[in-house]
């Protein structure tokens, strides 16, 4: 037997070998990476559709009542992903932190626990230091400090008092999620052929192996993303149009009623007072004019009568002539 036939017929099964086992590990890494969790045990695998995967916190937190760490893999819309969930992990009220060991080195007592912090267990010995570290994600609250000492107070070992806490990190972004998708069979059969006629593999039929699926995932993950991003911009659009011609007609009506109500308002008011009002002047001068007349008249009566009076009274007190005495003699017949 020809030794180059031996040769070329091991090639090619150990290159289908090759094939059939990127093909099945292609096949189980459908799915994208677990979306990262707050305070949870970080899992790194590989994962096919339909795959189950339950979140777990870390040491010293426990599940908060009512939310459930279980997501699954599954494809909506053509995209595979990860169903959500609502998982948090809060202090567990029961965990108590290892016994330290009884050396002269680990006099000092457990760290104090601190929500959102890196947990870390160890042996302290006296004016030792520790400094608190927040989680992935989160950040130190500007004003206060991570650093603790442990000091002998009273007698008894203990850390100092630490006022510090984590806050969200608003500069923090998440690892992108990334898929694999498993190569075509063309590319497999195109590798086949490659590694039959040369020894080694070149970069382009690696390049060639990926196979249309990783394109089509994109082309559908970009028309989604940009069908939601029109649909939204358009519903946003009509909505705040619409909403604004809504306030706008509501204000003018209410505007153009409220100013003709006060104008017909204000034009009887001042229809209607010039009557009234020339009416009343016309009272009051007639009433006016009567009652001067009235005090003319009286005035006038109170100087005549007071007239006759002073008349009068001198008349009567005006001194008779005196007479003659020959007036006085009695006439003899």
């Amino acid at each position: 037997m020809d030794p180059h036939r031996i040769y070329t017929s091991v090639c090619a099964v150990v290159v289908c070998l090759l094939g059939a086992t990127r093909l099945s590990s292609g096949d189980n890494c459908k799915c994208p990476a677990i979306p990262p969790k707050d305070l949870t045990v970080r899992k790194d695998g590989c994962f096919q559709i339909n795959s189950t995967f339950r979140y777990q916190c870390t040491t010293g937190y426990t599940r908060k009542p009512g939310t459930s760490g279980l997501i699954k893999c599954q494809e909506k819309n053509g995209v595979i992903q990860w169903t959500e969930s609502l998982f948090k992990c809060i202090t567990d009220p029961n965990y108590q932190p290892p016994p330290t060991t009884t050396t002269d080195n680990c006099k000092c007592p457990a760290i104090p626990p601190k929500d959102l912090t890196v947990r870390k267990d160890g042996c302290f010995q006296i004016n030792s230091t520790f400094r608190y570290q927040c989680t992935t994600g989160y950040t130190r609250k500007p004003g206060t400090s991570g650093l603790i000492k442990c000091q002998e107070k009273n007698g008894v070992l203990q850390w100092t008092k630490s006022l510090f806490k984590c806050i969200t990190d608003p500069n923090y972004h998440p690892p992108p999620t990334t898929t694999t998708a498993p190569p075509g069979p063309s590319s497999t059969l195109q590798s086949v052929r490659t590694s039959t006629s040369e020894p080694s593999v070149s970069p382009n039929t690696e390049r060639r192996a990926l196979g249309p699926s990783s394109t089509l995932q994109s082309v559908r993950t970009s028309t989604l993303q940009s069908v939601r991003t029109s649909t939204l911009q358009s519903v946003r659009t009509s909505t705040l149009q619409s909403v604004r011609t809504s306030t706008l007609q509501s204000v003018r009506t209410s505007t153009l009623q409220s100013v003709r109500t006060s104008t017909l308002q204000n034009v009887r008011t001042s229809t209607s007072e010039p009557s009234a009002s020339a009416n009343t002047e016309r009272r009051a001068l007639g009433g006016e004019r009567r009652t001067v007349c009235i005090s003319l008249i009286g005035v006038i009566l109170f100087f005549m009568v007071c007239g006759i009076i002073f008349f009068l009274h001198r008349q009567r007190n005006k001194p008779f002539p005196p007479r003659d005495p020959e007036e006085l003699e009695a006439m003899k017949c």
